[in-house]
């Protein structure tokens, strides 16, 4: 499943929100983009896809990818 980081994680570290014991979710990737300017001039949002450490604090344009049990993704989806 993909998402947005939900406001109430932004800021804080994988180790720290503990998603796994949580919610029985798991976090295998965080799409992060960035905005940079080419040779040209012209702007490019380049996209980096990182494999997280429990170290890895969360922004508010990161894209989460999380995977678990249907249900503990249904229920982790409501609940943040």
């Amino acid at each position: 499943m993909e998402l947005y980081v939900p406001e109430s994680m932004v800021g804080k570290s994988l180790e720290r929100l503990n998603l796994r014991r949580e919610y029985l979710v798991n976090v295998i990737a965080i799409e992060r983009f960035k905005n940079t300017v080419d040779e040209e001039g012209n702007p490019v949002k380049e996209e980096r896809v990182i494999l997280p450490s429990k170290d890895d604090v969360l922004l508010s344009d990161d894209i989460l990818i999380v995977v678990g049990r249907n249900s503990d993704l249904d229920e982790f989806r409501e609940r943040t």
